[in-house]
């Protein structure tokens, strides 16, 4: 059971498990609203636990349009069976009720009072930080979605890949560097293999738990295999190429959810890292502004296809934007999200950097609603046919990643 407050109701995944105490097997999983008057009860859900309720259901519905947010593939996509609202008879002794708490570790659970805590800290950017370190957007504002989103960032500010690979490089150098110099280690540990060794078990065991905390999304998961294949690779002391890689992470995403294909993130996910390995590997010595800028370039010429067809839109003034705020978010904001790990040490020091994350990203909004001002955004022409508009797109997209990667 997945919780979350909206408004005047309480909004939740629900796993049924029997109807009219007949067994239900396999259990299905219902989407939920509770509309309750009594705010201070609105926290008496909580995730792993098991209820009874008295529920009104109806089939998964949506827009056919194409243009717009398709609710019933969502749902499906997130194999949702139903959705439907609690009956809740006020005044009235009903059935729904509490039958038994969890008593053993359960992930949404810890999930769910990590959310609470950020509530409980007063933060002004309390959804972003829940989508950093949850991987929950559900609560950012409209406005500031569509900021991201004018801006080309939409990606940083949410748990993908780059943050995984931040993570996991930074875990890897710190302990290694802790083996390798730390006073008062043995010679044992002290020895470059053993280090090497041991940071990379410590690596991938951080890379797996700050993915089962993000709720193992697409890019989540696809940085998850890939590292995981890599720190497999470097301990077996085998060299496999990147696009092999590539191709595992894709296999893995497919075997274990079949159902992300349906998710433009899943698309976008890999059509990004396609396109890096594409500009990044087997070129000639480039300049240090070249390698900086020329990732940039590629995917803004690569995901714009998408992006219009899609988004119905693609953001110039997302070069630059993603010039100023990749370095801001890897560098400045999730090194101080490790305030998370200090929640049941100290509760100052995860207050003070959360903070301290909360003040970064505020500085990086304002910076985000300045380049926003320029308005600098193609836009595609609504009598033109979709699949004509992305043909030529891809075409356009494929001549000029060629162009740019024969210069270099």
């Amino acid at each position: 059971m997945s919780v979350r407050k909206v408004s005047r109701k309480v909004r939740f995944l629900f796993l049924i498990e029997s109807i009219n105490h007949q067994p239900l097997w396999p259990a299905r999983q219902v989407r939920l609203n509770w509309y309750r008057f009594k705010q201070k009860k609105q926290q008496v859900l909580k995730a792993g636990e098991s209820w009874q309720f008295q529920v009104k259901l109806r089939a998964p519905f949506g827009l056919e349009n194409f243009i717009g947010f398709n609710y019933r593939r969502w749902l499906y996509q997130h194999s949702i069976q139903a959705t439907g609202l609690v009956i809740d008879r006020y005044g009235k002794k009903g059935i729904n009720g509490k039958l038994s708490s969890s008593h053993v570790f359960n992930l949404q659970q810890y999930r769910q009072k990590i959310a609470w805590f950020l509530e409980r800290i007063d933060l002004h950017n309390t959804a972003l930080i829940k989508a950093l370190v949850l991987g929950e957007r559900a609560e950012v504002k409209r406005s500031v979605r569509n900021l991201l989103q004018q801006t080309g960032t939409a990606h940083l500010l949410a748990v993908s890949g780059l943050h995984i690979g931040l993570i996991v490089t930074f875990t890897f150098f710190l302990i290694r560097g802790v083996l390798l110099w730390a006073p008062g280690m043995s010679r044992k540990y002290q020895n470059s293999g053993y280090a090497l060794f041991i940071a990379a078990i410590v690596s991938l065991l951080v890379a797996l738990c700050y993915s089962a905390l993000a709720g193992f999304s697409v890019a989540t998961l696809r940085a998850c295999l890939m590292t995981v294949c890599v720190l497999l690779a470097f301990l077996c002391r085998r060299v496999v190429p990147i696009w092999a890689l590539y191709q595992y992470a894709l296999v893995g995403v497919v075997i274990l959810f079949p159902l992300s294909v349906l998710s433009i993130g899943f698309w976008l996910s890999f059509l990004s890292v396609g396109v890096l390995i594409f500009v990044c590997t087997g070129r000639l010595a480039q300049t240090k502004l070249q390698k900086y800028l020329k990732p940039q370039w590629a995917l803004l010429i690569a995901l714009a296809p998408l992006s219009l067809a899609y988004f119905f839109n693609m953001p110039l003034i997302g070069l630059l934007a993603n010039l100023v705020a990749i370095p801001w978010v890897g560098f400045l904001v999730l090194p101080l999200l490790l305030g998370l790990l200090f929640i049941p040490l100290s509760y100052e020091l995860s207050w003070v950097l959360f903070h301290c994350a909360d003040l970064q990203i505020t500085w990086l909004i304002n910076v985000l609603l300045y380049l926003d001002r320029w308005q600098l955004y193609i836009q595609p022409f609504y009598g033109v046919p979709t699949l004509v508009l992305l043909v030529f797109s891809f075409l356009g997209a494929l001549i000029l990643l060629t162009h740019l990667t024969h210069r270099s």
